[in-house]
C-alpha cells in the first residue's frame, strides 16, 4: 500500500513523504525504514527502493528534505540544495521518525543514497535518533579535504571565492559551480557543505555511529568522491564496529540497472534484509 503522507520536521518545516506498507505488516517484526534522497533529489528518486523493501516486509518512508530540488521558500526562508544546511538533516529525519512513531513502529533503519548516506551517517554519529537500531548509507561521496581536492583546481575556485564571500560579509550571495556538483549555491552553504572542515566526511562519521552499519557502493560509480570513499574503505585494517560493507561490481550511482538483468533496486532492498537477519540473529545469540 502506497500513500503521500505530509510531516513536519523538528523546526516545524512541512515537508512530504511516499509512505510504502507491506501487504502484511508486523510493526513489531521488522523495523521501519526512513529514506533519504541525494543531492537536489526528491522522495520519488527512492520510491524504487522503498517499494522492494516492502516487499520483503519493511514499512518505507522516501521522505522530501529541506535540500529537496535546487530553491524554494517557505516562511521567508530559502531551502534547497542551493541552500541548505547538512547539519540540519537532523530535523528532517527525526521528523519522518516520529511521523512512523505515531503509526506504531517502535524501531528505525536510517538509510540514505548519495548525499543522503552522508546526512544519515552525520545524523546517527552526532544527533542520533532514539530508537535507530541500524544505519545504510549507499553511493555515499567522500567529503573529506583530500576527496574534495580530486575535483582539481576548479573546486578549490569555488571553495576560495564562497569564503572570500563570507567573509565580506555577503554569505547569501549566489555562486554558479561546476565542481563538485554542478548548480547554484549561496557562498554561506557551499562553504559550509564542502569546506575543509571534513565534519561530513560520512566514512570518517562511521566510527562514531553505535548502531550497526551497512555500507552499500557501487564499483562502477563514476563519482570522484564515491571512489574515494571505495578507496578508503578498502584500505582499512579494521573496520568500525558492527559495520559490513558491500561493493557491488556492476553498480553504479543510482536505482539504473546494472548489470544486464540485475534490478539494482530490489538488489539493494535485499542487501538491507539480508544484512538486518544476520544483525537480529547475532542480537538473538548475545
Amino acid at each position: 500500500m502506497e500513500s503521500t503522507p505530509s510531516f513536519v520536521a523538528r523546526d516545524g518545516l512541512p515537508l512530504q513523504g511516499v509512505l510504502l506498507v507491506p501487504a502484511v505488516s508486523d510493526s513489531t517484526a521488522l523495523p521501519a525504514v526512513v529514506l533519504v534522497h541525494g543531492f537536489s533529489g526528491t522522495r520519488l528518486d527512492l520510491v524504487p527502493w522503498g517499494r522492494e523493501l516492502a516487499r520483503r516486509g519493511f514499512t518505507a518512508l522516501c521522505i522530501d528534505t529541506r535540500g529537496s530540488g535546487m530553491a524554494w521558500s517557505h516562511g521567508g526562508k530559502l531551502h534547497g540544495a542551493g541552500h541548505e544546511r547538512v547539519s540540519e538533516a537532523p530535523l528532517d529525519i527525526g521528523g519522518a521518525v516520529d511521523v512512523l512513531r505515531e503509526r506504531g513502529s517502535r524501531q528505525f533503519l536510517l538509510a540514505g543514497n548519495s548525499l543522503g548516506a552522508v546526512k544519515v551517517t552525520y545524523t546517527q554519529a552526532w544527533a542520533p535518533v532514539e530508537d535507530a537500531v541500524g544505519i545504510v548509507p549507499r553511493s555515499g561521496p567522500c567529503f573529506s579535504a583530500e576527496a574534495l581536492a580530486a575535483d582539481g583546481e576548479s573546486f578549490g575556485n569555488w571553495l576560495r571565492k564562497a569564503e572570500a564571500l563570507v567573509a565580506a560579509g555577503h554569505p547569501e550571495a549566489m555562486i554558479e559551480v561546476d565542481r563538485p556538483v554542478p548548480g547554484r549555491f549561496d557562498a554561506a552553504t557551499f562553504v559550509e557543505k564542502y569546506g575543509p572542515h571534513g565534519r561530513y566526511d560520512w566514512v570518517e562519521n562511521l566510527w562514531r555511529v553505535a548502531v550497526p552499519k551497512l555500507v552499500i557502493l557501487g564499483a562502477k560509480d563514476p563519482s570522484l568522491q564515491v571512489g574515494a570513499a571505495i578507496r578508503t574503505i578498502e584500505s582499512w585494517e579494521r573496520r568500525p564496529p558492527e559495520c559490513e560493507v558491500r561493493i557491488m561490481p556492476n553498480w553504479e550511482h543510482g536505482f539504473r540497472p546494472g548489470f544486464p538483468g540485475e534490478d539494482v533496486a530490489a538488489g539493494s532492498a535485499q542487501l538491507v534484509a539480508d544484512w538486518w537477519d544476520r544483525v537480529r540473529t547475532r542480537k538473538g545469540a548475545q
